[in-house]
This record gives C-alpha cells, sequence and structure tokens, in this order.
C-alpha cells in the first residue's frame, strides 16, 4: 500500500486531539472508514505510526522524528 503524499484533508483542521474515532475522521475527509482504516495500516506499515490496544479501543501514536525526517527531504 502507497503511503499518501499528503496528510489527509482536513484531519488536523481544528486540532481534534487525543480520543478522535476512525469515524470522525472519515467524516471531516469525506473518506469512507474502510479507507481511512487502509491509509492508518498503510502508516502502521511503514513505521510512521504505532498502536497500542487498550480494551476494546487502539490508540495510535506518532513515531518520534520519522514525520520530521521526512519534512527535511
Amino acid at each position: 500500500m502507497d503511503v499518501p503524499d499528503q496528510p489527509l484533508p482536513g484531519a488536523g483542521a481544528d486540532r481534534p486531539g487525543p480520543g478522535i474515532r476512525v469515524r470522525d475522521i472519515a467524516d471531516r475527509c469525506l473518506l469512507t472508514e474502510r479507507a481511512v482504516q487502509r491509509i492508518i495500516a498503510g502508516l502502521e506499515q511503514t513505521d510512521y505510526l504505532s498502536h497500542e490496544r487498550r480494551g476494546r479501543t487502539n490508540h495510535y501514536s506518532v513515531i518520534d522524528g520519522k514525520l520530521f525526517a521526512v519534512l527535511l527531504r
């Protein structure tokens, strides 16, 4: 899977903060939930994100330094 060259459009428009659901990201970006899940999976496969399972939910974290390195290219 290819990682998008640009961030999800509108995902950070109002800085939702921790706890945003995939459904909410999909709504804000005008994408399906499945599309957002595929993007998240691609970001995990390329080590941009990691996740931790907490109860019934996944909590995602940006891997420190990885995105910054991409921006410097």
